[in-house]
């Protein structure tokens, strides 16, 4: 449906309500990403490498004209994600070594 047919068959209340619906529920792939945002800065947050409490608005995808970067700022981020990335695999070691000790202890 284009357009133009939408504006011809929907009237300015129906809009209005829509409107107002989406405000309370977002429609589209905005939830989404803000979904995805909360469980990455879950997984950040418990980490315990952040310096301080990171926020969903953090891991949001950011659409339309890129701001300029600095390298200082590339450098942080990838410190950052390389750290979070050690302190995963430490994590997941940690847990197959109690894993593997329960299991001994068993037999």
């Amino acid at each position: 449906m284009t357009v133009a047919e939408l504006l011809g068959r929907m009237s300015a209340t129906e809009f209005a309500e829509w409107l107002a619906y989406d405000r309370t529920d977002p429609i589209g792939s905005w939830r989404n990403d803000y979904m995805a945002a909360v469980v990455a800065t879950t997984i950040a947050n418990f980490s315990g490498r952040a310096k301080r409490p990171l926020k969903p608005e953090a891991f949001l995808p950011q659409y339309g004209p890129k701001k300029a970067q600095s390298a200082m700022d590339m450098l942080g981020r990838l410190k950052l994600a390389a750290r979070l990335g050690d302190e995963a695999s430490r994590l997941r070691t940690e847990r197959s070594v109690k894993v593997a000790a329960k299991k001994a202890k068993k037999t």
